[in-house]
């Protein structure tokens, strides 16, 4: 039977993956381990070595940990919902969008001042979207109805 590591994850992937055998880590308790190609978590539960990993950790920037674990995952080829390569960058939003772009998929205008002294230079019709910072999870963002709303966030 087919190893699957939910890393961080819900406790109900047992029984949505019934036709696996399911263990469950937390990132900030495992060890790492990359042997002879072969890749190895262990925490105070135990070792397993999985076939495939389902990454729970969300939309952050990757801790130290996670970078490590996220580049063993990628150099022993094991499979992992998202791909390891794409967790360690989709926590940054423009990097996401560029890699989408880069791949020729669609994606929404948008237009982007790295200074709040250039948000005056941006003509955009109301209403609108303001996101500040970089990063994933709905955090940073407002919505701009009108031109009131807009002197209190400018």
């Amino acid at each position: 039977m087919k190893k699957v590591l939910i890393i961080n994850g819900e406790n109900y992937w047992q029984d949505i993956l019934s036709g696996f055998e399911v263990s469950q880590k937390k990132i900030q308790d495992t060890s790492w381990i990359l042997k002879n190609g072969k890749l190895f978590v262990a925490d105070s539960g135990g070792v397993i070595e999985p076939d495939a990993i389902l990454w729970r950790v969300g939309a952050i920037k990757p801790t130290a940990i996670q970078t490590t674990a996220l580049n063993l995952i990628e150099l022993s080829g094991i499979p992992c919902v998202n791909s390891a390569e794409t967790l360690k960058i989709g926590f940054d939003r423009l990097s996401m969008l560029a890699a989408i772009k880069n791949q020729g998929l669609p994606i929404i205008d948008f237009n982007v001042v790295t200074k709040s002294t250039h948000l005056k230079n941006i003509k955009t019709d109301f209403p609108f979207v303001v996101k500040v910072g970089n990063y994933h999870g709905g955090f940073g963002k407002v919505l701009v109805e009108d031109e009131k709303k807009w002197q209190k966030i400018e």
